[in-house]
């Protein structure tokens, strides 16, 4: 009677050919479980949509218009744009001003 794709303990493997050697064997292991994996997210993006989309524009906001924002609008234009940072008021401001104005130089 042929055994077919058993590990050490026995247990026969389904997703696995049969490999010559042991290294062999965990490679053919680790590429079928990437391609699993690879195919759940495809799954789930397909039926969920993407996580996060970027907006097409960067905000036209001016300097000082970042200087007045509070906390919670600078948070939320930083979520926009997929950036999680933390910090205090200052240092979000600091942030989302050298991420979005680009010709303005700092004074």
């Amino acid at each position: 009677m042929e055994n077919k794709n058993k590990n050490e303990t026995g247990s026969s493997s389904p997703n696995v050919p049969e490999a010559p050697d042991q290294r062999s064997r965990s490679v053919l292991l680790l590429q079928t479980q990437t391609q699993t994996q690879g195919q759940r997210l495809l799954q789930q993006t397909q039926t969920q949509g993407p996580a996060f989309q970027m907006p097409v524009h960067y905000p036209r906001y001016k300097r000082e218009e970042y200087e007045k924002m509070s906390e919670e609008e600078i948070d939320r234009l930083l979520g926009m744009y997929g950036l999680t940072v933390s910090g205090d008021l200052d240092f979000k401001r600091g942030f989302a001003i050298g991420a979005f104005i680009w010709d303005d130089p700092k004074p």
